[in-house]
Parts: C-alpha cells; sequence; structure tokens
C-alpha cells in the first residue's frame, strides 16, 4: 500500500532514510520537470533538484503541516531557480589553454557521433519546443507535468496549490491549442528519462546530514559535487553559446539524459566581458534587461519573478515622537483590503499596512508609511511576493508585508487594480491600462490597442473601465462599452448578454462571474427632473444581472437569482417604481461575493444565499441589508467570514453578509480633529466620536453619547455602524474644567457637556434650539409643498449644494466662557446664557467668502475669557466686544501683519493669540498687537497653540516651539515633525499632537 507523505515525513524525521528516499523517488521526476522548465536545460536541473531535496531534508522540521509537502517543496524549488538565474548572469572563466583548431576538431569529432544518433528525432524535437514556447506558461507548466513529471492532475493541484479543476481546465485549454500535435508533445517529452543517480546521489549525502532548523545558510554539497558542477557551468555560460557549440549542443530537447562532463588538464583564467546571447532552450529565455526608461520602453523576454535582493532598502523616517495606541478608527481615510491565496488579510491604511492577527481579533500595524512613501492600494500577490504601490513606486516584499523593496517607478495615477499573470504585470486605471513584463520595472501603455479594435469593431473608442480581473493567464477588463479579454493573442469583445455596462467582476478558481446592468450616468438628468419617478420605468427593464463563465467568457449562464425561477418570475432586484427609495437602491446596485462555491448576492433588501456556484439560491430574508448602499467590495477570507471597507471603517461579518459589525481593533488610522487635557485625562476628538487616556496615551476609552431612545433610532445610518453618527459634525471647546461638544445636524444644532466622570457627554440641559431652520430643512419643506412635477426645483436645490453643506459644517461652531456660550448658526453669531431660554442675536453677520486655503469647516474664529469676546470672519477680518457681544467693533487695522485667514484663537488670561497663516501676534487690549518671531526675525508658520501653566508653545511640521517672554520670541524646541498636524496639546511636559492619518503622538520635554 503506497505511504502517504504525512507517514513518510513522520518516518524521517524519526531517523528512516529510507522514508526519505520514498519522498525522492516520489517527486524526483515532477521536481525535475519544474526546475527543468524554470531554468532551460536538463543536466543542469539534475543538480538543482538534488540540491533542493538536500535543502529539504535539512529544513524538514520547518514544515508546521506535513499535508502541504508538496506544495512547501514547489516553494523551495522556485526559489531555487531564481537564486540560480541570478547567479548564472555573472560572467566566469573560460579554457583558453587549447588552441582553436584543438577545440574546433573536439568540438566537430562530439557534434558529429551524436547528430548521427538525433538526427531522426531531431524535425520532431524542433516541432515540439515551438509548440511549448507558445503556451502560456501556466499551461506549459501544467503540460510538462503531466507528460515529463508523469503526473496525474491531482498530484499537479498539490503541488501548485491549486484545485483539480484548476489543472484539468488548463491541461484541456493547452490540449485544445496544441490540437493535432499532442502525440507529439507526449511521445518528446516523454521519452527523457531522469538518471537513476539522481535519488542515490540525495541518499548518498543526507547520510552525512541530521534534518534539522535552518540557521540561515544555504543548502551545500561535497566539494567534489560542486566543483564538477562549476567547470559544467563554465562550460555551459562562461564563454557565451557561440562557442558553447565547440563542445555540444545546446541543451534545450535535444539533451542526453546523462550528464557527460570532460575534465581537461588545463589552467583557469578569468574570461572576457561578453554579452550573453539568448539560448534557444525549453523553458524561459534569460536575457538581462536593459533599463533605458519607464513608460513607453521596449519589453524584455517576460520572465515573472521576484528579483529584489538587489534591490535598495528606503529607509523609513525616525521621529523622537512616540505614536500612541489610539484613537482606534480609519476616519483617517479609507481602508483598502486585500486578501492572499493563504488566507492571509491585509489592510492598507494611510499610517501604513496592517494584518489581522491569527486569531482575527484585531489588526496589527507591521509596517509604517512614512512622509516620503505612503502606501496605496491596489496589492497584489505573486509568487510567494506581495505587491503594493505607492503614489510613484511598485514595491515589493518576501517576508509577509514586514519590508518592501523598490521594484522600480510605476505610471502616475490612482490605480484601482495591479493583475499579475504568469506573463505580465497589468495596471488598470479608469481611462488607462499599462502592462509589464520585467516584474514590474517598466511598463508599456496598451489603451491604444483597446481603442483601435473598439474603433474597428464598434465605433467611437470613448470608454472608462469599471473593474478587471485576472484568470490564468487572460486579463478581463470591464467598462461602460462591455466586457473585453486581452491574452498574448490580443483583445476580444465578450458577449455577455446585452450588457452596456460592467458593474463588476470576480474570478475564483474555475470559474468568472459578472453582474452587469444599465451606465446610469445617461438617466442623472431623468432623476433630478423626476422625484416620483414617473420616468424612470424604463430602467426596470434593465436589472442588474450575474452571469459565469467556465470557459474564459467565451460562454456565459445567467445565474441571476429570479423569484419562481422556471414559472415567469421577476429578479430579486427588481423593485416597483412607486418605492420612494427606488433611485438610491438602483445606484447601488449589487455587490457580488464568490469564494469557491459559495456566492452571495447583497442588494437592495436581498441577501441571496447560493452553495453551488448560482445555480440554485436561498433568500436569506433579512430586510434591507446593512451593505445595500455600500459601493465599495467585500472581501470574503472564507464562507461565512466577510469584510469590506468605505468611508465610514471596516466592517466585519460572521455570518456570510448576514449581520455587520464595525470593525477597527488595533487600527490607528484616525484623523484627530482635537485634543483636550482635562485634569491630567487627554481627550481625542475624532468623527467616530471622542475617546479618553489615563495612561499617556498607552489605552483609549469611548465616550459615550447619553442621547434619547426616539434620537437615537431616528439617526441610525443605513450602514454598519450599530450606534447614530451623533459626532459627524462637532465642536469642542473647554471652559473652568469643564468640556463641552456641539454638533450640527441636518435640521439642528446639539450641545453637549462631558460629565464629572469623563465618560459620558450629556445634553447641555434647557438649551433652546433655534428659531429660523437650517437650509437643508428650507428646501425639504418646498419639496413637500411643491406640486407634482418639481424638476425646477431640483435643478434650483442642486444649484444651492454648496452652500447647503458649508452650512452643515460650519453651523455650531461657538466658543464658551463660565455660563455663557457664542455659536454661530446660518453665518449669524448668537448668545446663550444659562439663564435665558432663546438665543440672543449678536448682529454679527459673516457674508464674506472663504480665503483659497483656508480650513472648509470654519466659519467664524472665536475666543472669549469673560467680557471680551473675538470673532474672525471668512476673510480674515477681525471684530472685537469688550461687552458679551452687545456691541462690535472691527479692529482689523490694528493687526500688525497681512495674511488670508485664520486657523485658530487662544487666550491666555487676559492675552489674546491669534494664528493665521503667515504667524501669530498677540495683544492684551485689541489695540497694541506684536507679532512674536525666532531670533532671526522670521514669522514661524505655527498651526496650533497650546498653554501649560506659564508657557505658550506653537507647533507646525518645522517643530515645537515655546515663547520666551521677555522678548516674545519663539525658541525652537524639537526637530521637523514628517506629519500632519490637527491638534495640539501639553500636559505635564508631555507635548501630544493629533495628525491627519496617524491619530496621536506624544513627546516628553524631558527627551528635548
Amino acid at each position: 500500500m503506497k505511504n502517504s507523505d504525512v507517514e513518510l515525513i513522520q518516518r524521517t524525521l524519526a531517523g528512516d532514510q529510507g522514508a526519505f528516499s520514498a519522498l525522492v523517488r516520489r517527486y524526483q521526476k515532477p521536481l525535475h520537470a519544474l526546475v527543468w522548465r524554470k531554468i532551460g536545460d536538463f543536466h543542469i536541473a539534475e543538480e538543482i533538484a538534488q540540491d533542493i531535496f538536500l535543502n529539504v531534508y535539512k529544513k524538514l522540521q520547518t514544515l508546521k503541516n506535513p499535508n502541504r509537502f508538496a506544495g512547501w517543496l514547489y516553494v523551495i524549488a522556485t526559489r531555487r531557480c531564481i537564486a540560480w538565474l541570478k547567479k548564472k548572469r555573472i560572467p566566469m572563466a573560460s579554457l583558453d589553454a587549447m588552441t582553436p583548431d584543438e577545440l574546433e576538431e573536439l568540438a566537430y569529432a562530439q557534434y558529429h557521433a551524436e547528430q548521427q544518433e538525433e538526427i531522426v528525432g531531431e524535425k520532431h524535437r524542433e516541432v515540439v519546443k515551438h509548440l511549448l514556447q507558445k503556451l502560456p506558461e501556466s499551461e506549459r507548466t501544467v503540460v510538462t507535468l503531466h507528460y515529463l513529471g508523469d503526473m496525474t492532475c491531482e498530484d499537479i493541484s498539490k503541488f501548485l496549490g491549486v484545485s483539480p479543476n484548476t489543472v484539468k481546465s488548463r491541461l484541456h485549454r493547452a490540449r485544445k491549442r496544441l490540437k493535432k500535435e499532442e502525440h507529439r508533445v507526449r511521445e518528446v517529452l516523454g521519452g527523457f528519462q531522469l538518471s537513476a543517480a539522481l535519488a542515490e546521489n540525495v541518499l548518498r549525502e543526507i547520510a552525512h546530514i541530521k534534518p534539522i532548523t535552518p540557521a540561515g545558510s544555504k543548502p551545500w554539497l561535497p566539494w567534489a559535487v560542486a566543483a564538477s558542477t562549476t567547470i559544467f557551468v563554465i562550460l555551459l555560460t562562461g564563454s557565451g553559446t557561440q562557442y558553447l557549440a565547440r563542445f555540444q549542443q545546446p541543451y534545450s530537447l535535444e539533451a542526453r539524459s546523462e550528464t557527460t562532463v570532460e575534465l581537461v588538464d588545463t589552467s583557469l583564467v578569468r574570461a572576457s566581458k561578453r554579452k550573453l546571447s539568448v539560448r534557444n532552450q525549453f523553458g524561459n529565455t534569460d536575457t538581462p534587461g536593459k533599463n533605458i526608461g519607464n513608460v513607453g520602453r521596449k519589453e524584455d523576454t517576460p520572465q515573472i519573478a521576484a528579483d529584489l535582493s538587489i534591490q535598495k532598502k528606503v529607509p523609513l523616517i525616525k521621529s523622537r515622537w512616540v505614536p500612541t495606541n489610539g484613537p482606534e478608527g480609519t476616519s483617517g481615510g479609507r481602508v483598502g483590503l486585500f486578501a492572499t491565496s493563504t488566507r492571509k488579510l491585509y489592510a492598507v491604511a494611510a499610517r501604513g499596512i496592517y494584518r489581522l492577527t491569527e486569531n482575527a481579533n484585531a489588526w496589527t500595524l507591521i509596517c509604517e508609511s512614512s512622509p516620503g512613501r505612503r502606501f496605496q492600494m491596489p496589492m497584489a500577490e505573486w509568487d510567494d511576493s506581495l505587491y503594493v504601490l505607492t503614489p510613484n513606486e511598485l514595491l515589493a516584499s518576501t517576508d509577509e508585508g514586514e519590508t518592501w523593496d523598490s521594484v522600480g517607478t510605476r505610471p502616475k495615477g490612482r490605480a484601482f487594480e495591479l493583475l499579475i499573470t504568469d506573463e505580465a504585470f497589468y495596471l488598470v486605471f479608469e481611462k488607462h491600462i499599462f502592462r509589464s513584463g520585467d516584474v514590474g520595472k517598466s511598463w508599456i501603455p496598451m489603451m491604444q490597442d483597446l481603442h483601435a479594435y473598439i474603433t474597428e469593431t464598434d465605433g467611437s473608442p470613448d470608454i472608462s473601465i469599471s473593474d478587471a480581473v485576472a484568470l490564468d493567464n487572460a486579463v478581463f477588463i470591464g467598462t461602460n462599452r462591455g466586457l473585453y479579454r486581452v491574452t498574448t493573442e490580443g483583445w476580444k469583445k465578450l458577449s455577455v448578454y446585452r450588457a452596456e455596462l460592467i458593474n463588476s467582476l470576480i474570478a475564483t478558481e474555475d470559474n468568472l462571474y459578472v453582474t452587469v446592468g444599465i451606465d446610469f450616468t445617461q438617466f442623472a438628468d431623468l432623476f433630478e427632473e423626476s422625484r416620483n419617478l414617473d420616468h424612470s420605468v424604463e430602467i426596470l427593464k434593465f436589472p442588474p444581472r450575474v452571469f459565469r463563465s467556465t470557459d474564459l467568457g467565451d460562454t456565459w449562464v445567467d445565474l441571476s437569482p429570479i423569484e419562481g425561477k422556471g414559472t415567469g418570475g421577476r429578479l430579486w432586484m427588481e423593485l416597483p417604481p412607486t418605492d420612494d427609495d427606488f433611485r438610491l437602491q438602483m445606484f447601488s446596485g449589487i455587490q457580488l461575493v464568490a469564494v469557491g462555491k459559495k456566492l452571495v448576492v447583497m442588494g437592495s433588501g436581498i441577501l441571496l444565499h447560493s452553495d453551488n456556484s448560482g445555480d440554485t439560491w436561498t433568500n436569506m430574508r433579512v430586510g434591507r441589508n446593512a451593505l445595500s448602499q455600500s459601493v465599495f467590495p467585500v472581501v470574503a477570507l472564507d464562507e461565512n467570514n466577510f469584510y469590506t471597507s468605505d468611508i465610514s471603517g471596516i466592517a466585519r461579518s460572521t455570518d456570510a453578509g448576514i449581520s455587520w459589525h464595525s470593525f477597527s481593533n488595533g487600527m490607528v488610522n484616525s484623523h484627530v480633529r482635537g485634543l483636550f487635557t482635562l485634569e491630567n485625562v487627554l481627550y481625542a476628538f475624532t468623527p467616530e466620536g471622542i475617546v479618553k487616556s489615563t495612561d499617556l496615551g498607552k489605552s483609549w476609552t469611548s465616550v459615550r453619547v447619553d442621547a434619547g431612545d426616539d434620537d437615537v433610532k431616528k439617526r441610525v445610518l443605513q450602514k454598519k455602524q450599530t450606534a447614530p453618527d451623533l459626532l459627524s459634525h462637532a465642536e469642542i471647546a473647554r471652559t473652568n474644567g469643564s468640556l463641552y461638544v456641539s454638533n450640527s445636524t441636518t435640521d439642528k444644532v446639539e450641545l453637549f457637556r462631558v460629565s464629572s466622570d469623563g465618560g459620558v457627554l450629556k445634553p447641555v440641559r434647557r438649551m433652546p434650539v433655534f428659531i429660523e431652520d437650517t437650509l437643508e430643512v428650507e428646501w425639504q419643506k418646498r419639496f413637500k409643498n411643491a406640486p407634482r412635477n418639481v424638476s425646477e426645483i431640483s435643478r434650483q436645490r442642486k444649484a444651492d449644494m454648496p452652500r447647503i453643506m458649508e452650512e452643515r459644517l460650519t453651523n455650531g461652531g461657538f466658543t464658551i466662557a463660565d455660563n455663557t456660550v457664542f455659536m454661530e448658526y446660518r453665518r449669524k453669531l448668537f448668545r446663550w446664557h444659562r439663564s435665558e431660554r432663546r438665543w440672543f442675536d449678536t448682529g454679527l453677520v459673516d457674508a464674506t467668502e472663504r480665503a483659497r486655503g483656508a480650513d472648509t469647516s470654519k466659519g467664524f474664529t472665536l475666543a472669549t475669557s469673560d467680557t471680551v469676546v473675538y470673532a474672525g470672519k471668512r476673510n480674515g477680518s477681525l471684530f472685537r466686544s469688550l461687552n458679551s457681544g452687545d456691541s462690535w467693533k472691527e479692529i482689523t487695522v490694528n493687526l500688525p501683519f497681512s495674511f488670508a485667514y485664520f486657523k485658530d484663537m487662544v487666550f491666555d488670561g487676559t492675552t489674546v493669540y491669534l494664528i493665521t497663516d503667515q504667524g501669530v501676534m498677540n495683544s492684551r487690549d485689541g489695540i497694541n498687537w506684536s507679532a512674536p518671531t525666532d531670533t532671526d526675525g522670521n514669522r514661524i508658520p505655527i498651526s496650533r497653540i497650546a498653554v501649560d501653566g506659564r508657557s505658550i508653545y506653537g507647533v507646525c511640521n518645522q517643530g515645537v516651539y515655546r515663547i520666551a517672554p521677555p522678548t516674545d520670541t519663539w525658541i525652537q524646541m524639537s526637530s521637523e515633525i514628517p506629519y500632519k498636524i490637527t491638534a495640539f496639546a501639553v500636559d505635564r511636559g508631555i507635548f501630544y499632537i493629533g495628525t491627519r492619518h496617524s491619530g496621536v503622538l506624544r513627546l516628553h520635554l524631558n527627551e528635548l
């Protein structure tokens, strides 16, 4: 009975060398076939195969899962081939003691004898060689392993780490390409016999080796074998193939089954450097490429391999600022997700690259971004390497993303897909596609070829790309003009239903899925004009549909889930035109998730599951799906665990999309909008809410928002969060040992106060509402009271959207002193005292335009102390009131220098500090002003100011500064800060800065 790999491995580790001999004999043919295909020489492949088996024997104890021995062996073999190809490019020594006539005579005699023996099969082998070279690498590998390695489809699937169906599909396509010549391939490849000495050589060497955990050194061979191998390589590569013909025919399909090396008694000298010629052999050619630029350069021979050892590491900028452990969140920017074939999940955020922990309960930062290198999606994997973009480069990692090397520059712009096949890399943009045949070192534009194809077949080449995937060696491009496939044979448009727009593409090991619909942009005006949807019925004729192909897009099966399928039922995605949410639902379309045979459709009010690749469907009946409004893809780790990311954060489902929960544990990619210290507690304000820390930022807890049940229900988002978005447009201020937060909603402004224990935000009691409606509420009332045809109102509202958004951002801006609140509402400044029942209009109105570069969420810039109030308008004009806003006086002319806009205002006692885009100024009376400078008389572009006791500190990207009181001079205390600073606080000699993407960082004063 045939022993399993697991049993043989266990016996080998127990000291049974016969068991390892069985493993060698079981895998020697497929291993040799793989190595031969990669390096192109039959006999050198034997030497490398022996070397690989010795390495495997040494490292056998490091194999965690013996059931995956075949895949592990494949990885080791691939890396060994890459290393050999690198070494072989180095010029070596040659033999030149013999005269050219003697060498010529010897070579001719040997060649003549071999020619007589090989002449019968020469033509057949030549044909087979060219046939195999025409196959894509994935198919060529399967053919070689099947016929030369004598492996079944199941064995090949284990060896390559793909499904048996994928192997069968590749073998079928290869046979189809070869057509009538398959018998020649079988005959020629099957005629090569591996040397019987291979297994014996391995066993002879392992007698002196124990399978121990490797310490990082490469496998070694006895000096005799190494010496013979060295001389053999010298004969092969030292003088180039133009001289190799004197000794033998190039090793290819014509090579003998036994290695013959003749040792010549002569001295070795260094050969002169020569340009290597392309070797006409079985497998990949190995022509070193010329680095003559990037976009637009001519491609070298494709060779997909992670050639990273020679790349230079780019060091990250070090800083004494220590990142804290929060606040957790993703408000610093949308996070991109990527799942590898080994089910590792990565998140590419502005701060850096995170990886999901083994127990899937948190994210771990494995590589931080730097100012000169910020990671960007997309991410891809190939041959045990990960690839990711920066704004200017393609990077690669061979250690699961912990360190990255630069592969080369890449085309500019925002790419949304990086696809890798056996033959090339593809970088996909909305309007462009680029191809690289040298592992991403240079790129060639492809769009002009697609334009030419479309012009020839369909007319105008006006096209936008919506999605792209790779399956085997074909690349599929979804566009607003249909679906296209590109291979080595060129572009081809695929017929998918009557699709005008390809919404999304998904590829599994065996299947290609596509969701199709119509181009909604052509109906944008119709939507605006018809709120009651009377003219939108035509769109119902083209609801989203799902199709599957098992033959690379040549034929398609309609999988669209239908209620009462076969009885004239309707599509699940089809909604009645009287539904008030119809437009939004149609725009959202559907999300498709595929993993194995599991297929999930998520759309407006539906969640459908299929366990047989879409042949039949089950309605999960969850009502409105939590992801019905999401336009971002869902990443599946397995049939139950789904992840997605949009502007509101990362969400996870552990029940195949039935329920979703926010999942940002361990991820610090938050936008810190404010920092405050209060009674030795640090508070951080982000769009996700307010958090606090009592241990210098090592841990953070949320400050809960106390809101009524009705209010919560009203504002629950139809997204992933389970809590209302209460603080999406909030402002924060501190006075007399208390922390206050205002929040602007579509219909009102609220004011909260942090509880005495610091754990809850409680509404300020008896705060009156503003009498005047918000601009958004005014438009809602106009729609409600309008006649049936509201097209004119729709156009007017659309034109007024900038004002609506600006008002939502600036309503609620406030400052507070004692029990008096000054707050902006609809560009007016109001005052409210706790003893009053209504807001008092102070008469100050800001009708000015915001200066270029100013914060779009800032209206009035305010500061107050006792009865003195300063108010800065959007255009940089300054007003002061000495009687709590009863009257105002403009004092702009008193200011010591010109500027465009205010950044902030801060009181320290009776002195007010104004922070502007051109520097800082201060005054005690609003009449006499001074402008602090550094010791050279230069104004410092301070962005934030904080007060700690009697000291005034400022921060900007140049560093932290302190004002020296006697001279009113900025003294620099720290070096440059490589982050976008959004907040600043000082507490007990510790500086804290809030950042745009990286949470909160701290720096101890005694470290300066």
